[in-house]
């Protein structure tokens, strides 16, 4: 049953997330990147949900209430096995509520704590976003005197953070400001060269969704990479 159903919506789900992604470079990097499940966030112009788990599982799909339940929505699955989905800001709404359907099963999304049930009793997961906003198209941005602007929009009040080979890869020495809701920024002055740096957000390592200059360490780390001249 599963599998039948599987070939039923998997070529539906393949061409919508493709689309998507010819749009956007930064959101499909991001979602690369992702090595656990988190909490949605608004990233690129839409919202991105994620599902891990350690048993085998064939199908992960969601439906959503500004959609009145209607239309299954069939995530994708990235190099880390983390299941994810990228669906675009709704309109004429910030509150989304919707829940997971894995292999069959419904239920609430165990990455998000906000939850609520509804008027037959069944669980929904809940996600409130701020309005969008625009960040600089390019990240980072040089702004003379080996000076250099780093940018990222992330859920608000996030504990976000810069480590890079100027701070010996310290999660802690230098920290973004939120300049406005979800957008976080810093300045840095740097020597001039080719600098190596991933953002940390949470605790959790992220490369810069802005910059599609990337590279992998010999440790494994993946890197957003930066020229200073």
């Amino acid at each position: 049953m599963i599998r039948k159903l599987f070939s039923m919506i998997g070529i539906m789900c393949s061409l919508c997330l493709g689309g998507l992604y010819a749009e956007s470079a930064e959101l499909y990097v991001f979602i690369q990147n992702l090595e656990h499940a988190r909490p949605p966030l608004v990233q690129s112009g839409a919202i991105v949900f994620s599902y891990e788990t350690k048993r085998t599982t064939y199908i992960v799909a969601a439906r959503f209430s500004h959609e009145n339940y209607e239309r299954l929505h069939v995530f994708g699955k990235n190099d880390h096995g983390v299941f994810y989905l990228a669906l675009p800001l709704p309109a004429n709404t910030l509150i989304v509520k919707y829940r997971l359907m894995v292999d069959g099963i419904w239920m609430s999304d165990p990455s998000n704590p906000r939850r609520e049930t509804d008027s037959r009793g069944m669980p929904l997961s809940v996600f409130h976003y701020e309005k969008t906003f625009d960040l600089p198209l390019e990240s980072p941005i040089l702004i003379g005197d080996n000076r250099v602007e780093f940018n990222v929009q992330i859920p608000p009040g996030s504990f976000v953070t810069i480590a890079g080979d100027f701070n010996a890869y310290d999660p802690f020495s230098h920290r973004l400001s939120e300049i406005s809701p979800g957008h976080y920024q810093t300045r840095l002055k740097l020597f001039p060269g080719t600098h190596y740096y991933y953002f940390v957000v949470d605790g959790v390592p992220v490369i810069d969704p802005r910059n599609l200059r990337t590279m992998v360490s010999a440790s494994g780390q993946q890197l957003s990479v930066v020229e200073v001249k």
